[in-house]
């Protein structure tokens, strides 16, 4: 997932989906932890001694909502726009969360899941959920494997096809699946990855024409309107990079573009506040003007964030 996302995102250019933070979660028992229900019995219904400690996955669920989102939250600078992805029980454990706790993330991702579990209890909960209108404007994205590997197991992939059939059935677009032919049980969590990221979140990079900034189509609102039309898909609110806008806004300053300069100036100002590049760039930008007022207040606040020596001197400079 690290690597998708590396290679999707703008870290690496692409930017075809946001950026992300992964929280992956090393497992110590999954049958406990992403099975909902006490269940010894497996696909075939035979008794399996391993099965004994299944039930546990509402506890795991309520460290994920109680215990890691808000320590997570608390570390990092994270949006409010969460996805689920798991595979196999793992995926058990999404959909199972979809259907009783939709709420708690924005996007879920079930990779081939096991909703033959317990006689299919998290199918027949999530056609329930389906048909009463529970899941809301929640998305997901439900990957089927061609097959499992285990000639006998045909119950997990009757189980998945039904789900996916179910979710043919709705009117929703925002709860979609992908048959994965010539692909196992265990090679499907790779491609479904890329195709669950490119349908839940991928949008078209901002168009720059040839021309670049000296385009009279090109400036500062046509950048904000193309991030609030994403901001609409993807269901949370997207900023452009500030470093990208910045760069448009140094390649005014070259072109002698004071206008369409200011511009991109304010719009890194509205959405990152908090940024000390953000004002001591408007500061820069007023002094090059010869207002001097505007530019002592920019790089005043802009020392209230960081005491950057250089910025100081400045200011004691225009001071005199």
């Amino acid at each position: 997932m690290t690597g998708l996302l590396h290679f999707l995102s703008s870290e690496n250019g692409a930017g075809i989906v946001p950026e992300m933070i992964v929280v992956a979660v090393v497992n110590t028992n999954r049958t406990r932890d992403f099975t909902p229900t006490n269940s010894t019995k497996d696909w075939n219904g035979n008794e399996q001694r391993y099965l004994r400690e299944s039930g546990g996955g509402k506890e795991f669920t309520s460290f994920l909502e109680k215990e890691l989102v808000p320590y997570i939250d608390s570390k990092y600078p994270t949006e409010q726009y969460r996805m689920l992805v798991g595979h196999s029980f793992g995926g058990l454990l999404v959909v199972n969360t979809l259907v009783e706790q939709p709420s708690l993330f924005n996007a879920y991702v079930a990779i081939d899941p096991s909703l033959w579990w317990d006689e299919k209890v998290v199918l027949k909960k999530a056609a329930t959920a389906i048909q009463k209108d529970r899941i809301g404007d929640r998305k997901l994205f439900l990957a089927v494997a061609d097959t499992v590997l285990a000639s006998d197991n045909v119950t997990h992939s009757r189980a998945n096809i039904a789900f996916a059939k179910m979710l043919e059935g709705q009117e929703s677009t925002s709860l979609t699946w992908k048959y994965y032919k010539g692909e196992n049980h265990f090679t499907v969590p790779l491609v479904a990855e890329n195709d669950a990221l490119r349908r839940l979140l991928e949008y078209e990079p901002l168009p720059i024409p040839e021309e670049g900034v000296e385009s009279h189509a090109f400036h500062a609102d046509f950048v904000r309107q193309h991030y609030t039309r994403i901001s609409d898909k993807v269901g949370y609110r997207m900023l452009p990079p500030e470093d990208m806008i910045f760069s448009f806004a140094l390649a005014c300053f070259y072109r002698k573009m004071p206008e369409k300069e200011y511009g991109f100036l304010k719009l890194n100002m509205e959405s990152y506040s908090n940024s000390y590049n953000v004002y001591k760039s408007l500061g820069q930008y007023y002094e090059k003007l010869g207002d001097k007022v505007k530019a002592i207040y920019f790089y005043e606040k802009a020392i209230t964030i960081k005491e950057n020596p250089e910025t100081m001197d400045k200011l004691a400079k225009l001071r005199q």
